[in-house]
């Protein structure tokens, strides 16, 4: 009986690990639309790769700087957050999106649209 309880054991030690492994090689692209009163300034496309931050820095009349990070919490559940600084104000969002759903979040002036899409899952 013992042996199976350490079976056991390893095996639940095996799963659990392929499922980190699983998590960390995946990747997201996120379509975000950055609003300043309701109308949109940009719209950068950014690739995360799960549980790191991914950056994007323009210039000019509607310069921003976007950071984002991307952690998966279930099968098509991800939760997101940012720093965004821009010429038309800053915001630090933080939502959870169903992936291939479009989630908005506003914060006074800043409003952010966002598409999240499981790379992998485009994959063949």
């Amino acid at each position: 009986m013992f042996k199976l309880g350490v079976s056991a054991i390893a095996l639940a030690i095996m799963l659990m690990s392929a499922s980190a492994a699983r998590a960390a090689d995946e990747s997201y692209d996120i379509h975000v639309t950055l609003l300043h009163q309701g109308r949109p300034f940009a719209t950068p496309v950014m690739t995360v790769q799960a549980g790191e931050r991914a950056t994007i820095e323009t210039t000019g009349p509607d310069a921003f700087k976007l950071a984002l990070t991307a952690t998966p919490i279930g099968a098509d559940t991800v939760q997101i957050a940012g720093e965004l600084q821009s010429a038309h104000g800053s915001a630090l969002p933080k939502l959870i999106v169903k992936t291939g759903e479009l989630a908005t979040i506003t914060a006074g002036a800043i409003g952010l649209e966002l598409l999240c899409t499981s790379r992998s899952a485009a994959a063949p």
